[in-house]
């Protein structure tokens, strides 16, 4: 894949690239971190599984010109996790996923690349709405989300879990 330039986001903090094939080994690792994953949909992956997700997420960028991210600190280049858009397969429309490594975690590097994120949402992708999920038990992503602009829209269950569905709209 051939990344465009634009995709490629810096922030205070962090620089948020396209998930690549280069990324392979240190995300296999990272998906299957259950400190990490225990709050993600799919929860903790073996390898085969990581590696069908990756993929996916490498391929989403040159069909729809967005697509989950690597997150690295600028100073030193450290991995620190992934943020991103990706479409819900329930229909909600497009949403904003991250997760951050455990040794990463509360550091406000969620809400830094989600507000980048939502910036390049907005402006250069010309998206009105965008959603993210999150479990009523998930705090710390809830005020994450909340911190970068979104609000709660509505609550709903999944597999006998209680999960917020927040939403951030363009202010154009």
């Amino acid at each position: 894949m051939i990344a465009d330039p634009a995709w490629t986001l810096l922030s205070a903090r962090l620089a948020l690239a396209p998930v690549s094939d280069a990324d392979m080994a240190e995300l296999i690792a990272f998906h299957a971190d259950e400190r990490v994953m225990r709050t993600m949909r799919h929860g903790p992956l073996d390898e085969d599984a990581a590696r069908t997700l990756i993929a996916g997420y490498a391929a989403a960028w040159p069909a729809r010109g967005f697509g989950v991210r690597t997150l690295r600190l600028l100073a030193g280049g450290a991995f620190v996790g992934i943020c991103g858009l990706w479409e819900r397969e329930d229909g909600r429309g497009t949403a904003l996923r991250f997760a951050i490594a455990a040794d990463a975690q509360g550091r406000g590097y969620a809400r830094e690349a989600a507000a980048a994120t939502l910036a390049d949402a907005f402006g250069r992708l010309g998206l009105a709405r965008i959603v993210a999920v999150a479990r009523q038990a998930n705090a710390p992503s809830r005020r994450a989300l909340e911190a970068a602009g979104f609000t709660i829209e509505s609550w709903f269950e999944n597999r006998g879990e209680k999960l917020a569905l927040h939403v951030a709209t363009s202010r154009s």
